[in-house]
């Protein structure tokens, strides 16, 4: 199985950027907490 993690560890690879993922993750985890 293929995490969110992973996915994120590729676009940080492919795209070099932080910040727009870690924008990304907090969207994630506000879903997953709800």
């Amino acid at each position: 199985d293929i995490t969110i993690q992973d996915l994120l560890n590729e676009l940080i690879a492919k795209m070099g950027e932080n910040i727009n993922i870690r924008r990304f993750v907090r969207f994630q985890v506000g879903v997953e907490a709800e």
